[in-house]
């Protein structure tokens, strides 16, 4: 299994504070089924004010996308397996999408009431 983190400052976004139990149960799925990981993004203060990245515990994470054949089939098994919330059906945990920069990405985010399936 491998674990990458892209540069110093992701690393820092990493582990300034600690991350959400359920964030760390998908990633720890998802690396026993990819068995490689960039993290790309953790904590940053809140941007907006449904910010995942800014809550403490962390409830949203991103990694490279284009390390994988086919990202949103990636992005479609997660949600598959994982429920966002089962009282708002159209959050999903991950969404394969473009950044500001044009890069694109996958995020990860948790709720109280996500759940594997």
């Amino acid at each position: 299994m491998n674990i990458k983190i892209k540069d110093i400052k992701v690393l820092e976004s990493v582990l300034i504070h600690g991350f959400d139990k359920k964030l760390i149960a998908i990633l720890s799925w998802l690396l026993k089924l990819k068995k490689k990981i960039v993290i790309t993004g953790g904590y940053r203060p809140k941007q907006h004010r449904n910010d995942l990245h800014g809550q403490i515990p962390v409830r949203a994470i991103d990694i490279r996308s284009w390390i994988y054949l086919k990202p949103q089939k990636l992005a479609d098994k997660i949600n598959f397996a994982w429920i966002y919330d089962s009282t708002r059906p159209n959050m999903k945990v991950a969404i394969y999408h473009k950044i500001k920069n044009g890069a694109w990405h996958l995020h990860i985010q948790v709720c109280a009431r996500t759940r594997q399936r």
